[in-house]
């Protein structure tokens, strides 16, 4: 059976580099420069999104294999780069609202696991210390069980 972890976080991000609405959203376009994450290189221009999927937990039981685990979605913003202008939260909710149409209830495929769950969680936006860039947090709480 292949490894779940590996096998989820290349799906979502495939499934967020493939859509070309939201790579527009985040000023780009699909194959074009890289704006989605599993961590920061130095410099990134805004705005970008940063996954991860964590902490894995059993949830298998003596007859099938499974896990549990929170997925969560960063987006990075700050107003006036490129295109984008305004402080508010506009740009970060549009970016949210085109993450959860992905992901929210969606019955995605992994090599050798069923999605039994992705449904989001908690979505917040906060702006950072220096009073300009703005920091959306999406969770999903995300079940895998074996084929």
């Amino acid at each position: 059976m292949s490894w779940a972890p590996q096998q989820v976080q290349i799906k979502i991000y495939s499934t967020l580099t493939a859509d070309s609405a939201l790579m527009v959203l985040l000023g780009t376009t699909v194959g074009g420069t890289q704006k989605v994450f599993d961590f920061v290189p130095d410099n990134q221009a805004f705005p970008f999104l940063v996954m991860e999927i964590n902490p894995w937990q059993d949830r298998g039981s003596h007859t099938t294999e499974g896990f549990e685990a929170e997925l969560w979605v960063h987006t990075w913003y700050q107003p006036g780069v490129g295109s984008f202008t305004g402080r508010g939260n506009k740009q970060v909710q549009l970016i949210q609202s085109r993450v959860d149409e992905l992901l929210h209830l969606q019955e995605l495929t992994f090599t050798g696991w069923n999605n039994l769950l992705l449904r989001r969680s908690t979505v917040d936006i906060i702006t950072d210390p220096d009073n300009v860039t703005k920091h959306g947090i999406q969770k999903f709480k995300l079940l895998v069980g074996g084929q």
